[in-house]
Parts: structure tokens; sequence; C-alpha cells
């Protein structure tokens, strides 16, 4: 059981305290700082309090003198270097990365370009990738999060598929909307009729409901790149089924299992082909294929 403090300052005259099953740890006034206290872990082994701090001798010095404590002695208290608890989201992730997290080439300081979409490994060597869409980045790349903790490099691209690759320590999780991550079960394409989501980051919270109108769709950007090959869906008359940003973001629909399977990665939109829906229509091209041509094999729980 780990109770977070959020970087609470113990100064002078301040009392740091914790109900914890029973427990009760308190540091009084004794004219000195305990510094920064991070978290407390009660050890699952019984053994009693670990106390995480920016400076765990001077701690475990001051609370030799000034610490009351119930139900264990203070020897079954230790000091341990801590670090700051930061809260968790996909606008300040860390490693090992998630699809679904802004991301951008480390030398573009006019925002986050595009979202990643899934963790991946090399089929032959293990290796650790995290997949985006091919058109928002060059292999060669530096790509960061947001915040600027350095991710990796774009190290293959396929241009039919859309798809970029960004070595990476990178996991099976994806966030589906901005509170809350879950791990992907498998992958699997899209056939006509079916309904699936995205969150692309800039598509708060995220995009459902999308029903797949196209299974087998080409389409070209312009960008001398030849056409890229996916499927096509549709929201809702008026939506916009799409935001910037959220090229490279996650696509996926959970099974009758209550499995999260991996879609696709967004690549693009375009507006009013049937009369009868009008509205954005998103373009994706598919995990599957993307993990065929590739040779890689998705992250999964």
């Amino acid at each position: 059981m780990t109770v977070v403090l959020d970087q609470l300052t113990a100064a002078d005259g301040a009392i740091f305290g914790m109900d914890m099953t029973g427990l009760r740890l308190e540091a009084t006034d004794t004219g000195w700082g305990w510094g920064q206290v991070y978290s407390i872990v009660l050890l699952s082994d019984g053994s009693g309090l670990e106390v995480r701090t920016n400076d765990p001798a001077r701690a475990a010095s001051i609370a030799s003198r000034s610490l009351s404590v119930s139900a264990l002695d203070a020897a079954d208290i230790r000091y341990v270097k801590g670090s700051p608890v930061r809260p968790a989201d996909r606008h300040s992730p860390s490693a090992p990365w998630q699809g679904g997290i802004p991301i951008r080439h480390d030398v573009n300081i006019s925002g986050y370009q595009c979202t990643s979409a899934f963790g991946v490994r090399d089929r032959t060597y293990n290796a650790e990738y995290l997949v985006t869409a091919e058109h928002c980045f060059s292999v060669g790349n530096g790509i960061e999060a947001q915040g600027g903790a350095g991710i990796g490099r774009v190290q293959q691209e396929n241009n039919p598929h859309d798809a970029a690759i960004i070595n990476a320590n990178a996991s099976s999780q994806v966030w589906v909307n901005d509170d809350y991550v879950f791990n992907f079960g498998a992958a699997q394409y899209s056939w006509d009729g079916e309904y699936v989501g995205h969150s692309g980051y800039t598509s708060y919270p995220n995009r459902c409901n999308i029903v797949v109108t196209h299974e087998a769709v080409q389409w070209d950007f312009g960008d001398g790149k030849g056409v890229r090959l996916g499927v096509e869906g549709w929201q809702c008359s008026g939506c916009a089924a799409v935001a910037k940003g959220d090229s490279g973001g996650p696509v996926w629909a959970i099974r009758s299992d209550g499995v999260l399977t991996s879609r696709g990665i967004v690549s693009g939109f375009h507006t009013d082909v049937d009369p009868g829906r009008s509205g954005e229509y998103i373009l994706w091209t598919e995990t599957p294929s993307v993990l065929t041509v590739l040779n890689l094999s998705l992250q999964t729980s």
C-alpha cells in the first residue's frame, strides 16, 4: 500500500502525519526541516514502513529525535532516496511509452504534431518500438513526448500503410482518453458495419461509435509517396471525426469478451461522399497489415 503525499514539505513547525491501516507516523517541530517526503510505503512483508524522501540521512536523523510512533518501533522505519510523484495522464507520460500520447519531432517547438498508436516488438530481434503515422515524421527524426522527454528516433517507415516505428521502451498500454489506460489484447482487421473508436490526443476525450463504411480504401495525400491502403469510417452527420494532431493515434475496438483490440493508425479524413452521411470520414491503416509488412508483433498484456 503506497500513500502519495504529493511532494509535501515539512518545514519548521509543520506536522506531517498519515493514518495507514491503524499506523500513524508523525514528525513534529524540531527546529529543522524534514525536506521533501514523496511517499510512504507500508511494506508488504509486515516489516514496517519505508519513507521516500529527497534526503534520507537527514530525515532519519531528525526522526530519531522527534518521532512519536504507535504500533511499531522507530527501528521499523527506513528512509530511502525517493523522487517527486507526479499525476499520470497522457499529457505527462513516461516510459514505457504508451499509445495515445502526444509526440513531436524534437526540434519542432510549435506544438505536438501527432499521436502514438501502439507498442510493438520486432519478431526477429525482439527490439521494442512505438508506432505512429509515417506522414508525421522522417526516418532519423528524434521524437519526444509532451514535457520534452526523449522517446527515441524514427527507425523505419512504410508509405502504403502510413506507419513509422520509433525505437523506444514501449508498452502494451494505450490511453483511450485522458483518464483511462488499458492494455491491448489482440490485433484485428475492421469490417463493414463494425464500430470502432480512436483516441488521437486532440479529440478529447476520444471518438467513439465510428461505423466502418468501407473496409478497403485507397487514398493519396498528394505528397509524392503514392497511395495509402486502409479503412474508412463515419461517426455522425455534422461530426468532426478527427482533429489536427490525431494522426498516428490508435484506432481500437472492444470485443464481446472484453478484450481491447488494436485496429489501426489514424491517417487522414475527407468529407461529403454519401449525401446521407454528411460530415467527416476518418481514414486509418490496419494494425494486422502494419505488423505483417514490418515484421512486428503487437505488445499485449
